[in-house]
């Protein structure tokens, strides 16, 4: 335990908490000394801070760190001729990046009545050995963009599932901090695009033809399609208000269908 003033105890504990120190003064779970990790032996490590106030009051909080491995040029393998197998490629030899991970803010949330749905939602701080720093604000993104009404409850964890691209999964939706050539950004992934719009090796269904809205309504993007409070068949639905609220086509892309019954 480590002692601030004369007031709180911090602490780590778990079966990762040898490799990790907290520094009580920053708010920082920071590597051990002569301590290295590496991505291909242990993806996540899950710690608890605890603290205690000296009068029997105690908290803690269950902290879940990925590791997020160096982007490794992909090593290709050639077969040789004459009918035998090549050899394979050697490994690039890398140098080891260093850099301490500070989470800034945290949102730990459950879904009621459901003990196996709970998630961290973080703001993170990458510091790097030459002073610069990374962030990932997937807490701020979820907050500024609808959070719990928007998005539901988180269903992972932040996530290393491809390269240069970390990724949280919501209940109604995806978001993934990645690096759009001007700089790196949180923001939503389409999910219809990856579902069938022929990204991620979904098929492309296109766009839905043949079905106008004649009931009002605001018509956004190339296809003819409106977001609107009535569905084709005259049902009060409350998309558009839906729509606006949660930041229009800059949260959700451009209308593919017209609100009708999904039978098609």
């Amino acid at each position: 335990m480590k002692q601030v003033g004369d007031e709180f105890m911090y602490g780590l504990e778990g079966p990762d908490a040898p490799v990790f120190d907290f520094d009580p003064e920053r708010g920082q779970i920071l590597l051990s000394d002569r301590v290295t990790l590496n991505f291909a032996a242990q993806q996540t490590y899950v710690v608890t801070v605890t603290v205690t106030d000296g009068n029997g009051g105690e908290t803690e909080v269950d902290v879940q760190i990925a590791v997020i491995p160096r982007s490794i040029p992909q090593v290709v393998r050639r077969g040789g001729g004459g009918g035998g197998g090549g050899r394979p490629a050697p490994e690039p030899d890398l140098p080891e990046i260093s850099y301490s991970l500070e989470v800034v803010d945290n949102d730990a949330v459950q879904a009621p009545g459901n003990p196996d749905l709970q998630h961290n939602t973080p703001w993170l701080r990458a510091t790097f050995p030459d002073g610069t720093t990374r962030e990932s604000d997937y807490l701020g993104h979820y907050r500024n963009t609808g959070g719990l009404i928007r998005w539901g409850y988180p269903t992972s964890e932040v996530l290393f599932l491809e390269d240069g691209t970390l990724t949280q999964f919501y209940q109604r939706g995806v978001a993934d901090l990645h690096d759009l050539g001007s700089g790196w950004i949180v923001e939503r992934r389409l999910a219809w695009d990856y579902a069938g719009g022929g990204l991620g090796n979904a098929p492309d269904m296109g766009t839905e033809p043949g079905i106008t809205n004649p009931n009002p309504g605001t018509q956004f993007g190339p296809w003819g399609h409106k977001v609107s409070d009535i569905a084709v068949v005259g049902t009060e639905v409350g998309f558009a208000r839906f729509f606006d609220e949660l930041g229009g086509v800059a949260s959700f892309g451009l209308p593919k269908t017209d609100a009708r019954a999904d039978n098609r």
